[in-house]
This record gives structure tokens, sequence and C-alpha cells, in this order.
């Protein structure tokens, strides 16, 4: 009996492993089969990142679900299938998870989650190679896509956003720019969604800095958004471009809205995909020649060094390089393209015309040089050639009515020979030598600076001692003030090699800048005979390893910085608007300096000058030598009011007069607010001579008066010829020392 059941059980085991067995016998000792798991599936038409305050709805369905929880960035009573909504008014990475139970308790989850912040800016890039591209804000305007600054890649079709978890309503207008491309696109408008960049943006990235001058500290080196410097910098900026834009539009009746269409969709005859890519050809033709440029530096530097052990591989060259923003009235054309709409040239392809360009090349030497941070100041040489013209095809061209368009092979410049090599001078240029060093009272700076004119084979040279008080000033103040102390001479003969032969100073005075982060500036002005008894500026090229600069600006600059003329309402308080109290209060403190400085027996003259917000400006001078010779002229917008000589007793009545001016909306023009500006509408550009007239489409010393290029000198003589010697030579120092005539070093 107990044999058989053994059988029995064996039998029955056996079967039962080979599927066998039938009947229900093996059904009571086989495990019952497991209850699945519920499946969870969670989905939305929204996914990726999308803008605060957005409305976000989500669905939900399950099988094999006995009961549902809601966790995460939601807590509600659910069941096994529904749908959510919820306004995302934080921004954060919201993650709504659902955890669901089957019939024998066990539970399974699913998440799905969303992104919500803000965008920054967004629109598409117009160009063949488009897409995976990194589309940055350019937040401190060198032209690189920093670690810190806010980006985005673009998609298949070329459309980017860039966001941000804070709403960054001060950087929305900052320039944004492809990384590894020449590709950007200066940001004014008011919809951030359709911030396109194209070739035809990115031609006036030239009214930008280079990005190739690095200042020591933290003051200019902030990563925070929106600081001091860098809202100067782009408030300055803008009010240049659209300067820029209102004289082109004059001629060519584009807005920028229209510049940064899609040739896809616009129905703008200039806005055209052929244009792009003839714009594009100089683009990388001026690659091709900045490249150029840059071997050849370092081809002379190898020659300069050789026997002495080091090479240009010692020293650390940047470059960089634009296509002229006044070019833009060939690629706008609509009647005869690609003829500039300013000139009366006919070329008769794209292949026929040139482009005025410039380059800029910065030299600094590595540590293992000699003249490396000669006693601790670190140096630079740079230099621009601010004037060139390019073909399409990788030639420079010489700077020539002739050779502009249609132009023949004698026109074409070899780099070497031309450019660099020969005595001539091929185009107008500058080079600066720079010394910089932070030290207890800001950021000090030696500059002596070149420039020469290749029309007049002559040359300018400027030497600047500068500070830059970041001791004094924070990155969330609303301005900041630089002293510079300033050496001019003009007009210097260029010798056999076409170099600036041995000079005097013509001028030195001092001013100082009081910068604001919208973009507007108080330059206060002076000189007096303590000034030009100063020793001369620095000239850096002096120096070397035999004759190394001072540790700092020496202190007789200093005390003459320190005795800046007193303007407590003026200068020091920097009020955005004026009243009648504020003006009387100006007036006043001008007259007084002339005054002290008269009684003191010495001659005096200042300049307050005021740039408002929207690139207009009102200055006024005052000059003393003695009693009854007070000079006191007035100027808005570059142009003279009035100038008068006088005695002390009248003087201040003019200054009075001259502060209290008025502009069109009854505003005074020497308020930081007020919105007076250059009268444009008789005026265009041309790529070829600057500003022209729109009465006869030619350029005019004339318009030039109305309004100067910003960084150049007024030229116009006609209604000083008149003048006696004296008053010529008063008002060339005028002139020379304007605030006006400043050029950004």
């Amino acid at each position: 009996m107990k044999n058989s059941s053994i059988y029995v059980l064996t039998l029955s085991f056996i079967l039962a492993s080979c599927g066998g067995g039938g009947g229900g016998g093996g059904g009571d000792i086989s495990p019952s089969p497991s209850i699945p798991l519920a499946s969870i599936n969670l989905s939305s038409d929204l996914s990726g990142e999308i803008d605060v305050g957005t409305e976000y709805t989500f669905t939900w369905t399950t099988s094999n679900a006995s009961s549902c929880s809601s966790s995460g960035d939601w807590n509600e009573t659910v069941a096994t299938s529904g749908s959510h909504a919820l306004t995302l008014n934080e921004s954060k990475v919201y993650t709504f998870t659902l955890s669901c139970t089957n019939s024998d308790g066990r539970s399974s989850s699913s998440s799905i989650s969303i992104t919500a912040n803000y965008l920054l800016i967004g629109g598409k890039i117009i160009h063949p190679d488009n897409s995976g591209k990194t589309v940055y804000i350019d937040q401190n305007h060198n032209r690189v896509f920093d670690s810190f600054e806010h980006s985005g890649e673009s998609d298949s079709n070329g459309n980017y956003q860039i966001r941000s978890m804070d709403n960054l309503e001060c950087i929305k207008d900052f320039p944004v720019g492809v990384n590894n491309t020449y590709l950007y696109s200066i940001n004014p408008l008011a919809n951030k969604e359709e911030v396109n960049i194209s070739p035809l943006t990115s031609i006036f990235r030239s009214l930008t800095s280079s990005g190739l001058y690095d200042l020591p500290g933290g003051f200019y080196n902030s990563e925070t958004p929106c600081n001091l410097p860098d809202n100067y910098v782009n408030s300055y900026t803008l009010d240049y471009f659209e300067d820029e834009i209102e004289l082109q539009e004059n001629v060519t009746l584009y807005s920028y809205a229209d510049i940064q269409q899609d040739p896809a969709t616009s129905s703008k005859v200039a806005i055209d995909s052929l244009r792009f890519e003839d714009l594009d050809s100089f683009y990388i033709s001026l690659n091709q020649l900045e490249d150029q440029l840059v071997a050849n530096v370092k081809n002379l530097l190898d020659q300069v060094l050789s026997g002495t052990g080091f090479s240009s591989a010692d020293y650390t060259i940047t470059s960089a390089s634009d296509i002229n923003n006044r070019n833009i009235v060939i690629f706008l054309n609509e009647q005869n393209y690609p003829a500039s709409l300013s000139d009366t040239f006919s070329p008769s392809a794209v292949e026929d015309i040139t482009l005025k360009s410039d380059f800029s090349i910065n030299i600094d030497p590595n540590d293992n040089i000699s003249t490396s941070n000669l006693n601790g100041w670190d140096e630079s040489f740079n230099i621009h050639l601010f004037s060139t013209f390019i073909t399409n095809d990788g030639k420079f061209m010489r700077d020539s009515d002739n050779c502009y368009v249609n132009f023949s092979s004698y026109c074409v410049l070899d780099i070497a020979n031309d450019i660099f090599g020969d005595s001539s001078v091929a185009y107008r240029s500058s080079s600066d030598y720079r010394l910089i060093k932070e030290t207890s009272r800001g950021i000090e700076r030696l500059v002596t600076n070149e420039r020469i004119n290749a029309d007049f084979e002559t040359c300018d040279v400027n030497k600047l001692s500068m500070i830059t008080d970041t001791v004094n000033s924070s990155l969330s103040d609303k301005s900041y003030v630089m002293d510079v102390y300033a050496n001019r001479t003009n007009d210097i003969y260029l010798d056999w090699e076409g170099d600036c032969i041995s000079y005097y100073v013509d001028y030195k005075w001092i001013y100082s800048i009081k910068a604001f982060d919208d973009g507007s500036r108080i330059i206060l002005s002076w000189d007096n005979n303590s000034i030009d008894a100063l020793p001369d500026a620095y000239d850096v090229t002096e120096f070397d390893v035999d004759n190394l600069p001072p540790n700092q600006i020496r202190n007789e600059i200093i005390e003459e910085f320190i005795l800046r003329p007193s303007l407590p309402v003026g200068f020091d308080a920097g009020y955005l608007s004026m009243t009648d109290e504020y003006l009387d209060s100006i007036a006043s403190s001008l007259y007084e300096y002339t005054l002290l400085k008269n009684e003191e027996g010495q001659f005096s003259w200042v300049e307050y000058y005021v740039e408002n917000n929207v690139g207009g400006n009102a200055y006024l001078t005052i000059e003393q030598n003695g009693w009854y010779n007070y000079y006191v002229g007035c100027y808005q917008n570059s142009v003279q009011i009035f100038y008068y000589q006088l005695n002390y007793t009248t003087a201040f009545q003019y200054l009075d007069a001259c502060l209290k001016l008025g502009d069109s909306n009854g505003d005074f023009i020497f308020s930081r607010s007020s919105t007076h500006k250059f009268d444009n509408s008789n005026l265009t550009v041309s790529p070829y001579s600057g500003l022209a007239s729109m009465s006869n489409l030619q350029t005019s010393s004339e318009t030039e008066t109305l309004m100067p290029e910003k960084g150049s000198s007024i030229r116009s003589e006609t209604d000083q010829i008149k003048k006696n010697e004296e008053e010529r030579i008063r008002l060339n120092k005028n002139k020379a020392q304007s605030a006006s005539n400043l050029r950004d070093f």
C-alpha cells in the first residue's frame, strides 16, 4: 500500500512536469497565476519647457488598477483615469506622480514632468546651416559664448529659445549671437519671440565692441546679469544703433522689423535668400582675410624676434572683423542691386563691388616675454584697420573712388607689401599701446593711441592716463566715474616709413566721465595753467625692461583729478531731470570756478557736456583769461547755438541762458531725461563716404557738422576762416578738447 502511494505521487509529478496529467487533479498543488501590476499611461500635449503662468493639462489611463493616488506637485483624489489641469505660477521643474494598486494590493507608479520658466529671447537663425546651433545672449558684449551666459539650441528648422528660471527683463534687449559663427543680432525689438538672426542682421555687429580688450577685476568681469558696466554699454550701443537704423531707413524705407524678416515668408523685395547668400560670401571672405592678416602679423613678429629665443607663439594674438553696417544700402536696394542707393556707381554683379570693413588685431605678450607685466602692468598692442574695402573672393581693394566698384587688377592690395610693408599708407588705421593694472585706486590705464589719416598722410597722437573708480562703485549702482588726463597732438606728418615722427603736445586737459546704466553720461572737462604745467602723459611705446613704467599714475595727475571743478548738483549728483534751481546751481558753480582761477592769476577753460539717454547731446564751454576776456559757447547736438566774447559781469547770464534752453517736448536740453537728438531727416548713409544728404545723395561736410560720426572730429572750418587767428586757435582748442569729439579708447 505504501509503495503504491509513492508510485502514484511520483507519476503525478512527472506528468505535471511534462505538462500532462489531464483532469484537474494537478490544479490543487500548482501556484495561482500572479495578478499583473497596474499599467499607467500619463500624457500631455506640452513637454519640455513652457512659460510661467501657462495652464498645463495632462491625462492618464490605467489598466489592472483598483485605485490610484497622487503625489509630487499635486495632491488630489484621483480615479483610475482622468485629467488634471493647473496654472504653473512658479518657476521650477514640476513633477506629477500617479501611484496605483492592483486587486492584490501591489503598487506601481509613473511620473510626468514639465519645466515652467521664462522666455528671455526667441527667434530663428536664417541661414542654410542653422540646425543644432547654440544661440547665446552676449551679456558682456565680447562676442564669445561664456559659460555664465544664457543660451539655447536651435531645432532642425533653426528656431531657438533662450529660457531662464529667472525673469531677467533687463537682459532681454541684449544682443544675441550664434556660437562659433559671425551671425549676430542687436536686439531692440519689443517682441522678444521674433529676434531673428541672419547675415543681414549681422551687419549691425559693427556697431558693437570688438570684445578684444580685457580689463582686470570683478567690476568689468562680473557674471551678474544686467550689472552697471554691461547695462551702460548695451544702452549706449542701442542709442547708436537706433541712429543708424533711422539713417538707412531714410533711403531704403526698411525698418529693422523688415530687416529681420525671413525670406521664406517676407513680401519685401530685398529680403531675398540670394542676397543673403551674397552677403554670406562676403563674410566668408572677411574671415579669410582676417586669418591672413593674423598670419602676416605672426610672420612679422617672428622676423623681429629672430635670434631672441622667442617667437609669435609666445604671444596671445586675438582678432575681430566686421562688415560696416552702412553697406546695408546696397543689400536693401530694390531698384538696381547691387549698387548703393546713396551713390552713383553702377556695378553689374555682386562680384564687381567692394564692402567697407574693419579689422582689429590684439597682441598680448605671454608671461615668459620680458616686456610682459612690466612693473605689474599688463601690456597689449592693438592694430585697428577701420576703413578697409574687401571683395567677396578674398581681396583687399584700395580706398579710392576708382576701386570701390568695377575695379581693375591695379586696385588689389597685397597684405604683406601694401598693408604692412609699404612706406605709403593704404588705409586709415589706429594703433593702441596699452598698460592696464588694478590698484588700490581702481583700474588704471596708460594708453598711447596713434591714428593715421591715409588721405593726408598725417596722424594724430593721444596719450592718456586713466583711472576707472571701481573702489567707490558697485555693480548695483546707477553710475560710475572715469578720470582721464589727456594729451593730444594733431596733424603730425608721417616719416618715410609711414610712422608718426617726433612730436610735441598741442593740448593738455583733464576730463571726468560719469557713465549711467541707461546709456547717458555727463562729462566734465577742464584746463588751466596747473594742468598745462603737468609733465606730458606717458608714452607707452618708450617702456621696456630698462625703462620701467611707474608703479601707478603719478601723484601730480591724481591731485588735479581731486581738484575737479565742484558741481554738486550737475556732475556729482547726476540728476536725471533738471529744474530751474538745479540749473542755476550749475551756472553758479561754473562761474565761481572761473572767478577763482581768475583771482589766482590763471586762465581757465571748462566744458559741461550732457548726453541724454537717446543719444542727443548738449554742452557749454566757458573760458576766461582775465576779467574782460570771458568766452561762452553753447551747443546742442554738436551744432553751435552761440559763442560770445563777454566780460565777467555778463558771462553768468549767458551760462544760465544756455543751460535753460528747452527741447521740443519742453524739457531742458541739459537733462539726461530729455529726448532731443540729432536731426537725421535729411541724411542717410553711404558705404563709401559716410554720411550723405538726401537732397542730392552726395556727402557734404555741412551734414557732418549736423551729425558727426561717433568717435570722429568735426572738420568744417568755413565759418572760422573769417575769424582772427587768436579766436581760430581758441575754437580749435575747444574742438580738440570737447567731449563731443572723444573717441572710445
